[in-house]
C-alpha cells in the first residue's frame, strides 16, 4: 500500500502569467488597501512564484468573482499585514496559500529559495483485531482504576 504524496503548487489553483483561461484555475486576487505601490514588495515576488495575479482597489469581493483565493494587503503601524481569503470548498486551499504567503516572505528577505509543501494520506495500519484489544486493555484499566477508588 504505497500512496505516492502530491506537491501542493499554486498551478494546482491558479493561472501562470501567461494563461488565459482554465475551468477550475483562477487569478489570485491581490487587493491594495495601502496608498503605495506593491508591485515590487507583493506582484513582483507571486509572479516570481509562476502565479496570474488581479489587482483590486474596491471593498466587495463579490463583484470580481469568482477567484479561488484572494490576499488583503493592509498598512497598520509600519507593516504590512496579509489577510488571505480562499475558497474552502477547494482542497488543500490553505496550506497552498500559506506556502504562497510564506515564499512571498522569504522573496522579500532575500532568500532565493523556495518552500515546497507535500501532502500524502495517512494510512492507518491498524487492524480490526489490534483496535479491539486496544479497547479491552482500556476498559480493564478503568475497570481496575475505579475498584481501587474510596466510596
Amino acid at each position: 500500500n504505497t500512496i505516492a504524496p502530491i506537491k501542493l503548487s499554486p498551478d494546482l489553483y491558479f493561472l501562470k502569467p501567461n494563461e488565459t483561461h482554465h475551468k477550475y484555475k483562477t487569478s489570485l486576487l491581490i487587493q491594495n488597501c495601502t496608498s503605495i505601490n506593491i508591485d515590487d514588495m507583493i506582484v513582483n515576488p507571486l509572479q516570481s512564484q509562476n502565479i496570474l495575479t488581479e489587482m483590486f482597489n474596491g471593498s466587495d469581493y463579490v463583484s470580481v468573482s469568482p477567484h479561488n483565493a484572494a490576499l488583503n494587503i493592509v498598512h497598520v503601524s509600519k507593516t504590512y499585514v496579509l489577510k488571505a481569503a480562499f475558497n474552502r470548498t477547494m482542497l488543500h486551499s490553505l496550506p497552498l496559500m500559506m506556502n504562497i504567503i510564506s515564499n512571498l516572505y522569504l522573496h522579500n528577505l532575500n532568500v532565493t529559495e523556495n518552500i515546497h509543501v507535500w501532502i500524502s494520506s495517512f494510512i492507518q495500519e491498524i487492524t480490526d483485531r489490534s483496535f479491539i484489544m486496544v479497547m479491552i486493555v482500556q476498559c480493564l484499566t478503568v475497570g481496575v482504576t475505579m475498584t481501587g477508588l474510596p466510596s
